[in-house]
C-alpha cells in the first residue's frame, strides 16, 4: 500500500463513506478531483497535506478529551496506557514503511 492509498483509507475510515460533494466541502478539493483522486489518479502534495491536516485534526479533540481523564488515573495506569498508544504507533509505523 502506498502513501496515498494509506491517506485515502485513513480518511475514509475516520469519516466513513462520504459522497464527494461531502468530501469536497469538507476538504475544500473540487468534486471532479476527487473523483479521479478516488479511482487511482496520483494526488498532489497540496492536496495530500489537506487529507493529512482534516484527518489530524478529528483525531485532535480525541487527546483533548482524553488529558483530563488521564489526570483521574494514577501513575502506573497512565504510564501503562502511554505505553499501549506508543507501541500500537509504532507497530503502525513500521506497517507503513
Amino acid at each position: 500500500m502506498n502513501l496515498q492509498d494509506s491517506i485515502l483509507k485513513s480518511y475514509r475510515e475516520l469519516f466513513g463513506k462520504r459522497t464527494l460533494l461531502s468530501i469536497s466541502k469538507h476538504t475544500g478539493l473540487n468534486i471532479s478531483r476527487l473523483f479521479r483522486i478516488f479511482n487511482g489518479a496520483k494526488m498532489r502534495l497540496d492536496e495530500y497535506e489537506i487529507f493529512k491536516r482534516c484527518i489530524l485534526e478529528s483525531r485532535g479533540h480525541f487527546f483533548t478529551d482524553l488529558e483530563p481523564l488521564m489526570i483521574m488515573l494514577d501513575d502506573d495506569e497512565a504510564k501503562g496506557i502511554r505505553k499501549n498508544l506508543e507501541r500500537k504507533l509504532k507497530k503502525k509505523n513500521l506497517i507503513i514503511s
